[in-house]
């Protein structure tokens, strides 16, 4: 789902004089990705628990695209197991954000 909205984080090396560190790759659809950017925004100021996750990874010392970019990847993975289970969202539910965590765990090294 991350190549599709252009998310997937790349790396561009040119021999051994031109290192860069991790970008996104920018290659999928970009209204998709316009899209994603400004939904990552109002999930940060209303949702508690994306709030809640974007603010422990700013005090982690994440730039704030890197952190904006997790979240992006946490909704992406909600909506996605929201889709499957064929369930409706539910900010307060424990269950079904636990349910997420070993996925995006495993992405971001939460600790």
């Amino acid at each position: 789902m991350n190549w599709f909205t252009g998310l997937n984080p790349i790396y561009r090396q040119s021999g051994t004089s031109i290192q860069s560190s991790y970008k996104i790759a920018k290659s999928g659809v970009n209204l998709y990705r316009s899209v994603l950017f400004i939904s990552v925004l109002v999930a940060v100021q209303h949702d508690k628990n994306f709030k809640a996750f974007y603010e422990r990874l700013k005090s982690n010392g994440k730039h704030t695209t890197s952190a904006q970019i997790a979240v992006i990847r946490k909704i992406i993975l909600t909506a996605h197991s929201l889709y499957k289970n064929n369930s409706k969202y539910d900010e307060f539910s424990e269950k079904m954000h636990s349910s997420c965590l070993p996925i995006i765990s495993n992405t971001y090294s939460i600790s």
